[in-house]
């Protein structure tokens, strides 16, 4: 499902910092913190993301400081890897599967009731437009403890864009 003429372009990280900076280069290119999809194991946002009130240390001192992470002086989105961690702490928790979601993929969830969530997040993917195969692949990844990203772009160049974005920032099982 794109709109624009855009595709959806998914990635897998294998850490927090490489989301916040996926995350950090699509608003760069004009999306809204909002627009971005996340989904990874509970345990994984234990591990990657702090409890929600706590912020890690290095994102703390980047906060005082005014810069981001791994970035020098104060840029337009100083902010922005405090905004990912906090929608990410904030994400909807679905504790039958062990999972947690962020962005629209969390409202579509947060509608569906308990009752159909594990039938409903292999829904909200494939009507991202992703084959089976690749849902199940993602399945596995965020299983294991990786962590999924997506966005819907606005156009192919966007997707493209995102895409090599992403691979250089360390993702893997990119697909626009």
């Amino acid at each position: 499902m794109t709109q624009g003429g855009g595709a959806v372009v998914t990635a897998v990280f294998d850490d927090g910092t490489g989301v916040e900076r996926a995350c950090e280069a699509a608003v760069e290119r004009g999306y809204g913190v909002d627009d971005l999809n996340v989904v990874m194991s509970d345990a994984t946002r234990r591990r990657e993301f702090a409890r929600p009130g706590d912020m890690p240390a290095e994102l703390k001192r980047k906060s005082a400081e005014g810069g981001q992470l791994g970035r020098g002086p104060a840029g337009p989105h100083a902010g922005l890897a405090i905004s990912v961690v906090a929608a990410v702490t904030a994400a909807l928790a679905i504790p039958a599967l062990g999972l947690v979601a962020a962005g629209p993929l969390a409202v579509a969830l947060a509608g569906a009731g308990a009752a159909g969530v594990a039938a409903t997040l292999v829904g909200a993917l494939a009507d991202w437009g992703l084959p089976e195969e690749r849902v199940r692949h993602y399945d596995r990844a965020i299983r294991d403890g990786a962590i999924l990203v997506g966005v819907e772009a606005r156009s192919q160049e966007d997707a493209r864009a995102l895409a090599r974005c992403w691979q250089a920032l360390g993702a893997r099982d990119v697909y626009t």
